[in-house]
């Protein structure tokens, strides 16, 4: 799953922040910029702000109070995904997430490979709990918390005793559908999918049957979830023209939504990944001059800069991307502002071979 820090770092590094800076320096410029000019731009503002992501590994995720917590940091240029040499200490709070303050925190120096390993010891009179770890380096907090890494540890005090999980049935009264159109806005007159998410109001997601109606109440289509209430279906709305979706569990529950009023100027992206290929569809409303756009890929090692010709989809090799993740964005050359962006993840189409030999002694 991709964490919020993660989406948060993405969007704000590697997009907006290089684009507002590209802004800046090219604000006279009367032409559109070619790709070699944006790809030029990008690396000199990965030059000049570096950024840093920061993981953390622990040897396991539950702990008995007076243990100690054994763990690995690694922090990463945000741009290459290769190991940072910029901060040679990290720190590592443990934070009670019931009171909602510090425990413990500690500073670690990066050994000769660049990495951070320790161990945490924890007080033997710690109560039992919810506890969460949080990382970060010096040169991180000079941007949002949001890009800290956290994760969440689970603390047991024998002296409290252990209490036993109380097992409930699930009632649930009544459900609430919430609707995003891809790339986050529905535009007139061009396909596209919007996914859903049903909640029921125990807050859980929950699988339903959802319809897609028009404002007379006939049913256009219809879609069943594929996974706790999530699911998606094509839509192609016109202007002015007003959807609902209605979605109806098992047990007789349902609820409607109004969708989005479909824009008649905008840009969208529709990305696919199948069969070992990245398949990119720009969804740009005639109002906008298609020559003037320009397609970026870029994070985790990649930066790739298309300029557009047309509406016809783009399809990119898996295997010509690094892996993690990546934003994908639609930017308007002569503005430098971007107009849509995707974030996909990568995965290692060609991961390291490790080879186990047995043998009859240790």
């Amino acid at each position: 799953m991709i964490r919020p820090a993660m989406i948060a770092m993405m969007k704000a590094i590697l997009l907006s922040l290089a684009v507002a800076a590209l802004s800046a320096a090219t604000a006279s410029a009367s032409e559109p910029l070619s790709a070699d000019s944006l790809t030029a731009a990008f690396l000199d503002y990965y030059a000049k702000v570096p950024q840093e992501k920061i993981y953390v590994h622990t040897d396991r995720g539950d702990y008995a109070a007076g243990d100690s917590i054994w763990f690995r940091i690694f922090v990463v240029d945000a741009a290459s995904n290769k190991l940072s040499d910029r901060s040679k200490f990290a720190y590592l709070e443990l934070i009670d997430n019931t009171a909602d303050t510090l425990v413990t925190r500690i500073k670690i120096k990066a050994d000769s490979a660049g990495i951070f390993a320790n161990a945490m010891p924890l007080s033997p009179r710690m109560k039992s709990g919810s506890y969460t770890l949080a990382a970060y380096t010096r040169w991180m907090q000079n941007f949002e918390q949001d890009l800290f890494f956290k994760k969440s540890v689970n603390v047991v005090n024998p002296d409290e005793g252990i209490a036993q999980p109380v097992v409930r049935s699930r009632v649930v009264n009544s459900i609430a559908l919430d609707v995003m159109p891809e790339g986050g806005n529905l535009l007139a007159g061009l396909p596209q999918r919007i996914a859903y998410k049903a909640i029921a109001d125990d807050g859980r997601g929950i699988d339903v049957r959802v319809w897609l109606l028009n404002a007379a109440g006939d049913v256009i289509s219809e879609s069943a979830s594929q996974h706790l209430g999530m699911g998606y279906l094509w839509v192609t709305a016109e202007a002015g023209e007003e959807l609902w979706l209605e979605a109806s569990t098992a047990d007789g529950l349902s609820c409607r939504t109004k969708l989005p009023e479909p824009q008649t100027h905008g840009a969208t992206l529709s990305v696919n990944q199948r069969m070992g290929t990245v398949l990119i569809q720009p969804c740009v409303t005639p109002s906008i001059d298609i020559n003037r756009l320009a397609l970026v890929v870029a994070g985790s090692g990649n930066l790739l800069v298309k300029e557009l010709a047309d509406r016809s989809p783009i399809r990119i090799s898996s295997r010509n991307l690094k892996p993690g993740v990546i934003n994908i964005a639609l930017i308007d050359r002569s503005s430098n502002q971007p107009l849509a962006e995707r974030l996909i993840f990568v995965r290692d189409t060609d991961p390291t071979d490790m080879k186990v030999t047995l043998t009859d002694s240790f």
